[in-house]
């Protein structure tokens, strides 16, 4: 590990490998009895349309520089989907650090962020002294999660989290992570805001609430430290709106990109996709996908009332053809099947055919913000 990532301290490759890493779920690629290649493959769940459907997230890819331009990695990735699939898993993401290289094997990018970083003094219009606010600690898990849930069940990709997760985030930073909660008439948490300071910064890591009220109250928090702090930093979903509201501006305002996306299984995933019920459409679809053979045959696709029936076709009748890497990123949600067409990233036939799968396949906004 220390080869594969020369930036990083003996303290945090100490704790990766034992804190972060599985060694029941890492796989190894051999020259003769030497590990020259390795990843980790951790099942998560992820919200999907307001429900949860199985991920595979794949971390801590490593092969040292000598071994490296072999295929080792690239074997092991290849090998990571038939695990994935036989898992279970629709979708697989990472946290690339080349994303040209996993582009090759079909993941692509499914998120973006935006950063915001504001003055202190400037979040003023933010803050209202009727909502109270109070530390929250474990015994508040549960009505953290609670707010969790409502803002993650509004986006494609954020991870469901279990109690340990919560633990894990809240004693961040050797206990110098902090977490407030913005709360309502009933005294019911709204909104919560989960922050680091680092000298006159706040850097805001996660800010979750239940509707665009408690997002302002909660980000209203920080003007309360404006004794203390000169800048907030806050990295928030890629549609989130905050700089449209008059009064509000930021000094900065950069968009991040994030986790790359891949559909494991295409047939399963289509088998479980919330189709809205007013829609009757059937067409052939072929996904371009060499790295996964269960993935590469034609096939129809029939949706009546709001469920999918599968069938194996033939090349002659393809309505649709994409890549894996643009297939991913239209399921996932953060591209239309319109966009694509007008960027030529598909081939489609039939102009009705393609406003058919279009309606097929809405957007939807993506974001995830934790790491693995």
């Amino acid at each position: 590990m220390e080869r594969c990532y020369p930036s990083a301290s003996d303290a945090q490759i100490d704790e990766f490998m034992t804190e972060v890493v599985d060694r029941d779920r890492c796989w190894g690629a051999f020259d003769n009895d030497r590990v020259v290649s390795t990843l980790s493959i951790v099942p998560f769940e992820i919200y999907f349309w307001g429900r949860t459907v199985s991920m595979g997230g794949i971390r801590g890819v490593a092969t040292p520089p000598e071994f490296r331009r072999r295929g080792y990695a690239a074997d092991l990735l290849i090998k990571a989907l038939e695990v994935q699939r036989g898992e279970g898993s629709v979708f697989s993401f990472l946290a690339p650090s080349n994303q040209g290289y996993y582009g090759r094997y079909g993941w692509e990018l499914g998120f973006h962020s935006k950063r915001y970083t504001f003055d202190a003094g400037d979040l003023r219009s933010f803050y209202d002294e009727r909502v109270p606010y109070a530390i929250l600690d474990e015994t508040c898990f549960d009505a953290i999660a609670s707010v969790y849930e409502s803002f993650a069940k509004s986006y494609n990709g954020p991870l469901r989290r279990e109690r340990k997760d919560w633990a894990k985030r809240m004693r961040a930073d050797g206990g110098r992570t902090f977490c407030y909660g913005c709360f309502d008439e009933t005294n019911a948490l709204q909104g919560y805001v989960i922050y680091g300071l680092e000298g006159k910064c706040m850097d805001i890591h996660e800010l979750g609430y239940r509707n665009p009220a408690a997002r302002k109250a909660a980000l209203g928090f920080a003007w309360l430290l404006r004794g203390q702090i000169e800048e907030v930093v806050w990295t928030a979903p890629m549609s989130d709106d905050t700089d449209h509201i008059p009064g509000t501006h930021p000094k900065r305002v950069e968009v991040l990109p994030g986790m790359m996306v891949r559909v494991v299984d295409v047939q399963r995933l289509l088998s479980r996709y919330p189709y809205s019920p007013s829609l009757d459409v059937s067409c052939v679809f072929h996904v371009q996908d060499p790295h996964a053979a269960w993935n590469t045959e034609p096939f129809r696709i029939t949706v009546h009332n709001g469920r999918a029936q599968l069938e194996n076709s033939s090349a002659q009748d393809v309505d649709f053809a994409c890549s894996m890497q643009v297939f991913s990123q239209i399921l996932i949600g953060r591209t239309s099947v319109t966009q694509a067409a007008a960027l030529d990233l598909v081939d489609a036939r039939d102009r009705g055919k393609l406003d058919a799968i279009a309606r097929l396949f809405p957007t939807r906004p993506t974001f995830i913000n934790d790491s693995f």
